[in-house]
């Protein structure tokens, strides 16, 4: 209970008498004008029950309509608990109980409130809003929760991270709402970070049957066991230097898209195989020059677009 009900509708009178039924209890109500009330919901057994109103606390509508009472919900965990500031989006897995498949469900990231995407009542989904203001220098092992995560114990967002360097970073709290009102207050936090951009790879091609180190330069790389390569459809750990460079090590890739035999409209039969990249980029369309982007937390890569180049 405890949510405001507005209900609408006509020939509302602003008497001393008005109250909303919610089910069995009855609680006064505050009249808006003619065509709508505000009603404060009573403290109430888990299910769906009539809401009616009264204009003098005897004689009540039937209008047959209804309203939710469910569990309170509670959320427990967020991954990844990291992500970009500016482009943002980033989508995150939360874990709770209670969650409900309602037009209402949303999360709050600081004081920006978001949709939710139901999974089950213990999983839903939220993209992060943008919030590229606030951004400081700090530590990561200062970034914790309230509680302990209870997937390590620790109530530390990253249990493994040095003092140094420190990064610009936000940290702020993420909530869950079924009815877009009423929001848990979990102690469950989300760190923002300035994006990250690379700027250069070396070297920018290499043989396609070796695995060749790349060293990406650019801003923002952030130390944490996360960060990760994507280079071509190869996704790899990265090795952190320092916050403007890191390495990784190419894949195995084919120069050459084999023959995969026509129609006889003369398309290619199959575009793609397991071998070669499902999304070249040069202007010959073949599979041996690809994208190598990175990610602090394994999932929002950078969209900088610097080829790297397999030669046969």
């Amino acid at each position: 209970g405890g949510f405001n009900v507005r209900v609408s509708g006509r020939n509302f009178l602003p008497t001393d008498e008005l109250v909303c039924r919610f089910g069995a209890v009855n609680v006064f109500a505050v009249w808006v004008d003619h065509f709508s009330i505000l009603c404060v919901s009573p403290p109430h057994a888990e299910g769906e029950y009539p809401l009616e109103v009264s204009v003098n606390n005897q004689d009540f509508t039937d209008g047959r309509k209804s309203i939710v009472f469910y569990k309170d919900p509670a959320l427990l965990t967020i991954l990844p608990v990291s992500g970009p500031a500016l482009l943002a989006g980033t989508q995150v897995l939360l874990t709770g109980t209670g969650f409900a498949n309602t037009t209402g469900l949303g999360c709050r990231f600081g004081s920006v409130a978001v949709p939710g995407r139901f999974v089950s009542s213990t999983e839903i989904i939220c993209l992060t809003p943008s919030q590229p203001n606030g951004l400081t220098f700090m530590s990561l092992q200062w970034q914790m929760n309230d509680l302990p995560d209870p997937r390590h114990g620790s109530r530390m967002l990253f249990p493994t991270a040095h003092d140094y360097p420190w990064y610009y970073s936000r940290l702020v709290d993420v909530d869950v709402t079924n009815n877009g009102q009423d929001y848990t207050s979990s102690g469950v936090r989300f760190l923002y970070q300035a994006d990250a951009i690379v700027t250069e790879i070396s070297p920018a091609s290499a043989l396609d049957t070796g695995t060749t180190p790349i060293y990406l330069r650019g801003t923002n790389f952030v130390n944490i066991t996360t960060l990760t390569c994507r280079i071509g459809h190869h996704v790899v750990p990265a090795t952190y230097i320092a916050p403007n460079l890191l390495v990784c090590f190419q894949r195995l890739q084919a120069t050459k898209e084999p023959d995969h035999g026509q129609h006889r409209h003369g398309l290619k039969r199959i575009e793609n195989f397991g071998h070669s990249d499902l999304a070249t980029t040069n202007l010959d369309q073949l599979p041996g020059s690809v994208y190598a982007e990175m990610a602090n937390n394994g999932l929002d890569f950078t969209a900088n677009r610097l080829l790297f180049t397999y030669v046969g």
